[in-house]
């Protein structure tokens, strides 16, 4: 079990992560964490009545050998990018699909 955690199952330096989470603050992002093109949480009018935002963020990852990423090193990293994040009833991670790929391949978090 071990070693499938730790086998490579990306061989990139960098990914990008893409999601959807309720944010009520840019602050709420991390140093690694941009919304999106054309998102915008600076409006007057929320999404919800407690003042948040439906929005689309996208991280930028590098795994620590600066070669690949194994499994257990893209779980732990996406778990640190969600904790922080209301995700409201969706808070089960169901797949990660490729989204496009490329010099820095893009993936979409899935959740049920």
């Amino acid at each position: 079990m071990y070693s499938l955690l730790t086998k490579a199952v990306i061989n990139h330096a960098e990914v990008i992560i893409q999601y959807q989470a309720w944010l009520s603050s840019i602050d709420e992002l991390h140093e690694c964490e941009d919304l999106l093109d054309g998102e915008d949480i600076i409006e007057d009018d929320p999404d919800d009545e407690d003042g948040s935002y439906l929005v689309e963020i996208q991280a930028t990852l590098t795994a620590d050998n600066q070669h690949s990423f194994s499994l257990f090193e893209l779980l732990y990293k996406i778990h640190n990018l969600l904790q922080n994040k209301d995700l409201d009833n969706l808070n089960t991670l169901d797949s990660i699909s490729l989204a496009e790929k490329g010099e820095i391949p893009i993936y979409y978090l899935n959740f049920k």
